[in-house]
Protein backbone atom coordinates (compact mmCIF):
# COMPACT_ATOMS: atom_id res chain seq x y z
CA UNK A 1 0.00 0.00 0.00
CA UNK A 2 2.74 2.49 0.88
CA UNK A 3 4.85 1.76 -1.59
CA UNK A 4 6.53 4.69 -3.53
CA UNK A 5 4.77 4.01 -7.10
CA UNK A 6 1.89 2.77 -8.61
CA UNK A 7 2.84 -0.91 -8.11
CA UNK A 8 1.05 -3.60 -6.68
CA UNK A 9 -1.64 -1.20 -4.94
CA UNK A 10 -3.07 0.25 -9.05
CA UNK A 11 -1.73 -2.64 -10.92
CA UNK A 12 -4.45 -4.55 -13.30
CA UNK A 13 -4.65 -7.94 -11.17
CA UNK A 14 -5.42 -11.02 -12.44
CA UNK A 15 -8.53 -12.73 -10.93
CA UNK A 16 -10.71 -15.80 -10.65
CA UNK A 17 -14.01 -16.50 -9.05
CA UNK A 18 -14.95 -20.17 -6.67
CA UNK A 19 -18.18 -19.23 -5.19
CA UNK A 20 -18.18 -16.89 -2.44
CA UNK A 21 -14.36 -16.64 -2.88
CA UNK A 22 -12.29 -14.44 -5.06
CA UNK A 23 -9.06 -14.45 -5.47
CA UNK A 24 -6.26 -11.87 -7.01
CA UNK A 25 -2.92 -12.94 -8.43
CA UNK A 26 -0.24 -9.81 -9.65
CA UNK A 27 3.34 -10.70 -10.21
CA UNK A 28 5.76 -8.35 -9.63
CA UNK A 29 9.34 -8.64 -11.74
CA UNK A 30 12.44 -8.81 -10.92
CA UNK A 31 13.41 -4.94 -10.32
CA UNK A 32 10.00 -3.22 -10.08
CA UNK A 33 10.63 -0.27 -8.20
CA UNK A 34 14.32 -1.34 -7.26
CA UNK A 35 13.27 -4.45 -5.56
CA UNK A 36 14.96 -7.54 -6.23
CA UNK A 37 13.39 -10.87 -7.96
CA UNK A 38 9.90 -11.98 -9.18
CA UNK A 39 7.24 -12.01 -7.19
CA UNK A 40 4.11 -13.65 -7.27
CA UNK A 41 1.57 -12.55 -5.25
CA UNK A 42 -1.92 -13.57 -4.28
CA UNK A 43 -4.63 -12.94 -2.08
CA UNK A 44 -8.16 -14.19 -1.27
CA UNK A 45 -11.40 -12.83 -0.15
CA UNK A 46 -14.09 -15.35 1.03
CA UNK A 47 -17.69 -14.26 2.49
CA UNK A 48 -19.10 -17.19 4.69
CA UNK A 49 -22.51 -17.03 6.41
CA UNK A 50 -21.44 -16.37 9.84
CA UNK A 51 -20.64 -13.07 8.48
CA UNK A 52 -16.70 -13.52 8.14
CA UNK A 53 -15.01 -11.84 5.92
CA UNK A 54 -11.66 -13.61 5.35
CA UNK A 55 -8.46 -12.36 3.57
CA UNK A 56 -5.70 -14.84 2.57
CA UNK A 57 -2.27 -13.39 1.40
CA UNK A 58 0.65 -15.34 -0.22
CA UNK A 59 3.20 -14.73 -1.66
CA UNK A 60 6.71 -16.42 -2.87
CA UNK A 61 9.66 -14.84 -4.78
CA UNK A 62 12.28 -16.03 -6.73
CA UNK A 63 15.39 -14.02 -4.52
CA UNK A 64 15.29 -12.54 -1.50
CA UNK A 65 13.35 -9.75 -0.97
CA UNK A 66 11.21 -7.77 1.43
CA UNK A 67 7.21 -8.49 1.67
CA UNK A 68 4.75 -6.57 4.01
CA UNK A 69 1.60 -6.87 2.56
CA UNK A 70 -1.70 -5.70 4.03
CA UNK A 71 -5.46 -4.46 4.07
CA UNK A 72 -6.16 -1.12 4.00
CA UNK A 73 -10.14 -1.06 3.79
CA UNK A 74 -11.80 1.98 5.75
CA UNK A 75 -14.45 0.99 7.99
CA UNK A 76 -17.15 3.12 10.14
CA UNK A 77 -19.46 0.87 11.51
CA UNK A 78 -22.47 3.37 11.67
CA UNK A 79 -22.57 3.29 7.79
CA UNK A 80 -20.51 5.18 5.65
CA UNK A 81 -22.21 8.40 5.45
CA UNK A 82 -22.09 9.14 9.03
CA UNK A 83 -18.35 10.53 8.93
CA UNK A 84 -16.69 11.92 11.77
CA UNK A 85 -19.61 12.30 14.40
CA UNK A 86 -20.08 8.87 14.78
CA UNK A 87 -16.19 8.01 14.14
CA UNK A 88 -16.10 8.91 17.76
CA UNK A 89 -18.77 7.32 19.13
CA UNK A 90 -17.00 3.63 17.99
CA UNK A 91 -15.16 2.53 21.31
CA UNK A 92 -11.54 0.53 20.45
CA UNK A 93 -9.97 -1.76 21.97
CA UNK A 94 -6.70 -3.62 20.92
CA UNK A 95 -4.94 -6.69 22.05
CA UNK A 96 -1.63 -6.25 24.06
CA UNK A 97 1.76 -8.52 24.47
CA UNK A 98 3.63 -8.35 27.40
CA UNK A 99 7.77 -9.52 27.52
CA UNK A 100 8.38 -12.65 29.46
CA UNK A 101 12.21 -13.32 30.31
CA UNK A 102 11.44 -16.70 29.53
CA UNK A 103 10.15 -16.55 25.72
CA UNK A 104 10.31 -12.54 25.08
CA UNK A 105 6.69 -12.20 24.27
CA UNK A 106 3.62 -13.34 25.67
CA UNK A 107 -0.30 -12.44 26.03
CA UNK A 108 -1.90 -11.27 29.37
CA UNK A 109 -5.16 -11.07 30.32
CA UNK A 110 -6.40 -7.59 31.30
CA UNK A 111 -7.07 -6.78 35.01
CA UNK A 112 -9.40 -9.00 36.44
CA UNK A 113 -11.60 -6.19 37.73
CA UNK A 114 -12.50 -5.53 34.08
CA UNK A 115 -12.27 -9.39 32.27
CA UNK A 116 -14.72 -9.82 35.51
CA UNK A 117 -17.52 -7.78 33.28
CA UNK A 118 -19.65 -9.59 31.03
CA UNK A 119 -21.93 -8.31 28.82
CA UNK A 120 -25.77 -10.50 28.44
CA UNK A 121 -26.15 -9.10 24.96
CA UNK A 122 -23.11 -11.34 23.79
CA UNK A 123 -23.53 -14.63 22.22
CA UNK A 124 -22.47 -17.57 24.86
CA UNK A 125 -19.55 -18.74 23.30
CA UNK A 126 -17.96 -15.38 24.29
CA UNK A 127 -18.80 -15.85 28.25
CA UNK A 128 -15.91 -15.87 30.26
CA UNK A 129 -13.41 -14.98 27.72
CA UNK A 130 -11.11 -11.96 28.96
CA UNK A 131 -9.64 -9.45 27.29
CA UNK A 132 -5.84 -9.01 25.89
CA UNK A 133 -5.01 -5.61 25.52
CA UNK A 134 -1.44 -3.55 23.88
CA UNK A 135 0.77 -2.40 25.87
CA UNK A 136 3.46 -0.57 23.34
CA UNK A 137 3.78 0.91 20.07
CA UNK A 138 6.67 0.89 17.91
CA UNK A 139 8.16 4.44 18.25
CA UNK A 140 8.34 6.86 15.27
CA UNK A 141 10.19 9.99 14.24
CA UNK A 142 8.06 13.14 12.93
CA UNK A 143 7.91 11.92 9.33
CA UNK A 144 5.97 8.49 11.20
CA UNK A 145 9.38 6.36 9.62
CA UNK A 146 10.44 3.98 13.18
CA UNK A 147 13.38 4.29 15.16
CA UNK A 148 13.71 0.98 16.32
CA UNK A 149 12.14 1.77 19.89
CA UNK A 150 9.06 1.17 21.48
CA UNK A 151 6.68 3.13 23.35
CA UNK A 152 5.06 1.70 26.66
CA UNK A 153 1.70 3.04 26.51
CA UNK A 154 -0.16 2.92 29.89
CA UNK A 155 -1.71 6.25 31.03
CA UNK A 156 -1.15 7.50 27.33
CA UNK A 157 -3.95 8.28 24.30
CA UNK A 158 -2.67 5.04 23.30
CA UNK A 159 -3.21 2.71 26.01
CA UNK A 160 -6.86 1.20 24.40
CA UNK A 161 -6.30 -1.86 27.09
CA UNK A 162 -10.26 -1.00 28.12
CA UNK A 163 -12.73 -0.27 25.66
CA UNK A 164 -11.85 3.12 24.82
CA UNK A 165 -14.50 5.63 22.87
CA UNK A 166 -12.70 7.01 19.68
CA UNK A 167 -13.93 10.71 20.25
CA UNK A 168 -12.35 10.72 24.05
CA UNK A 169 -9.16 9.02 22.85
CA UNK A 170 -8.46 11.03 19.58
CA UNK A 171 -8.82 14.66 21.78
CA UNK A 172 -5.62 13.39 23.79
CA UNK A 173 -3.25 13.13 20.46
CA UNK A 174 -2.66 16.38 18.22
CA UNK A 175 -3.51 14.56 14.09
CA UNK A 176 -5.21 11.34 14.99
CA UNK A 177 -3.50 7.53 14.97
CA UNK A 178 -1.65 6.34 12.49
CA UNK A 179 0.37 3.65 14.54
CA UNK A 180 1.67 0.00 14.73
CA UNK A 181 0.41 -1.49 17.77
CA UNK A 182 2.21 -4.77 18.93
CA UNK A 183 0.17 -7.31 19.21
CA UNK A 184 1.49 -10.64 19.54
CA UNK A 185 4.50 -12.96 19.93
CA UNK A 186 7.26 -12.89 17.19
CA UNK A 187 7.01 -16.34 16.06
CA UNK A 188 3.10 -16.83 16.86
CA UNK A 189 1.83 -18.23 13.46
CA UNK A 190 -1.49 -19.06 14.75
CA UNK A 191 -4.36 -16.88 14.03
CA UNK A 192 -5.10 -14.49 17.06
CA UNK A 193 -7.69 -12.26 18.39
CA UNK A 194 -6.42 -8.32 17.29
CA UNK A 195 -8.75 -5.77 17.79
CA UNK A 196 -12.24 -4.74 18.37
CA UNK A 197 -14.34 -1.93 17.17
CA UNK A 198 -18.31 -1.43 18.19
CA UNK A 199 -20.28 1.08 17.67
CA UNK A 200 -23.22 1.33 20.92
CA UNK A 201 -25.84 3.18 18.84
CA UNK A 202 -26.22 0.84 16.02
CA UNK A 203 -25.07 -2.55 18.23
CA UNK A 204 -22.43 -3.38 15.59
CA UNK A 205 -19.12 -4.64 15.94
CA UNK A 206 -16.25 -5.93 14.21
CA UNK A 207 -13.73 -7.84 15.47
CA UNK A 208 -9.99 -8.70 13.44
CA UNK A 209 -7.74 -11.58 13.82
CA UNK A 210 -4.61 -12.40 12.17
CA UNK A 211 -1.56 -14.47 12.62
CA UNK A 212 0.58 -10.62 12.28
CA UNK A 213 2.89 -9.47 15.09
CA UNK A 214 1.39 -5.42 14.56
CA UNK A 215 -1.48 -3.65 13.48
CA UNK A 216 -1.48 -0.14 11.92
CA UNK A 217 -4.22 1.95 13.56
CA UNK A 218 -5.19 4.64 11.31
CA UNK A 219 -7.90 7.57 11.46
CA UNK A 220 -8.34 8.37 8.26
CA UNK A 221 -5.77 11.58 9.21
CA UNK A 222 -4.94 12.69 5.39
CA UNK A 223 -8.24 12.40 3.66
CA UNK A 224 -9.94 16.33 3.08
CA UNK A 225 -10.15 18.74 6.05
CA UNK A 226 -13.44 19.50 6.69
CA UNK A 227 -13.16 23.00 4.55
CA UNK A 228 -11.53 21.42 1.49
CA UNK A 229 -13.74 19.14 -1.26
CA UNK A 230 -14.23 15.93 0.00
CA UNK A 231 -12.89 12.72 -1.31
CA UNK A 232 -16.30 11.60 -3.60
CA UNK A 233 -17.45 7.92 -2.38
CA UNK A 234 -20.06 5.72 -2.19
CA UNK A 235 -23.29 6.74 -3.71
CA UNK A 236 -21.85 10.44 -4.06
CA UNK A 237 -21.10 10.50 -0.49
CA UNK A 238 -17.92 12.80 0.44
CA UNK A 239 -15.30 11.60 2.70
CA UNK A 240 -13.33 13.64 5.28
CA UNK A 241 -10.48 13.71 7.98
CA UNK A 242 -11.38 10.89 10.59
CA UNK A 243 -14.70 9.40 8.85
CA UNK A 244 -13.39 5.68 9.37
CA UNK A 245 -10.68 4.42 10.35
CA UNK A 246 -7.85 1.03 9.29
CA UNK A 247 -6.65 -1.95 11.23
CA UNK A 248 -4.10 -2.83 9.47
CA UNK A 249 -2.69 -6.31 10.27
CA UNK A 250 1.32 -6.26 8.86
CA UNK A 251 5.20 -6.82 9.98
CA UNK A 252 6.28 -3.84 11.99
CA UNK A 253 7.08 -1.11 9.43
CA UNK A 254 11.01 -0.78 8.52
CA UNK A 255 11.85 -3.84 9.87
CA UNK A 256 14.13 -4.32 6.88
CA UNK A 257 16.45 -1.86 8.55
CA UNK A 258 15.76 -3.38 12.41
CA UNK A 259 17.14 -6.44 12.94
CA UNK A 260 15.17 -6.99 16.69
CA UNK A 261 11.58 -6.44 14.50
CA UNK A 262 9.99 -9.42 13.25
CA UNK A 263 11.91 -10.73 10.50
CA UNK A 264 10.43 -9.36 7.09
CA UNK A 265 12.80 -10.88 3.75
CA UNK A 266 10.88 -13.46 1.98
CA UNK A 267 13.84 -16.44 0.66
CA UNK A 268 13.56 -18.41 -2.40
CA UNK A 269 11.42 -21.70 -1.36
CA UNK A 270 9.66 -19.86 1.49
CA UNK A 271 6.02 -18.94 1.04
CA UNK A 272 5.19 -15.48 2.42
CA UNK A 273 1.67 -16.59 4.33
CA UNK A 274 -1.11 -13.81 5.81
CA UNK A 275 -4.53 -14.42 7.12
CA UNK A 276 -6.85 -11.88 8.39
CA UNK A 277 -10.47 -12.28 9.73
CA UNK A 278 -12.68 -9.72 9.74
CA UNK A 279 -15.65 -10.96 12.13
CA UNK A 280 -19.20 -8.70 11.95
CA UNK A 281 -22.97 -8.88 14.09
CA UNK A 282 -24.58 -6.97 16.32
CA UNK A 283 -25.85 -6.74 19.24
CA UNK A 284 -29.45 -5.31 21.11
CA UNK A 285 -27.87 -3.45 24.03
CA UNK A 286 -26.27 -0.02 23.97
CA UNK A 287 -24.16 -1.23 26.32
CA UNK A 288 -20.03 -1.97 25.21
CA UNK A 289 -19.79 -5.57 25.94
CA UNK A 290 -16.71 -6.32 27.52
CA UNK A 291 -15.95 -9.87 26.53
CA UNK A 292 -14.17 -10.91 23.69
CA UNK A 293 -13.37 -14.25 21.72
CA UNK A 294 -9.65 -15.69 21.62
Amino acid sequence: MHRKSESYRQANWKWTVEGTRVTFSYLSVDGEEGYPGDVLANVSYLVTEDGTLSVDFLATATRKTVVNLTNHSYFNLAGHQTGVAELYNHRMHVRWVEESSESGWSSSPMDARDSGRVASALPSSWEGIGYLMEKRITETDQNSIPTGGFIKVGGTAYDLRIETRLGDAMGRVSAGYDDNFCVSNYGNKSLAFVARAFHPPSGRYMELHSDQPGVQFYTSNFLPAPADPALVGKGGVGYRRHGAFCLETQNYPDAVNRPHFPDVVLKPGDTYVHRIRYSFGAVKEESSPSVVST
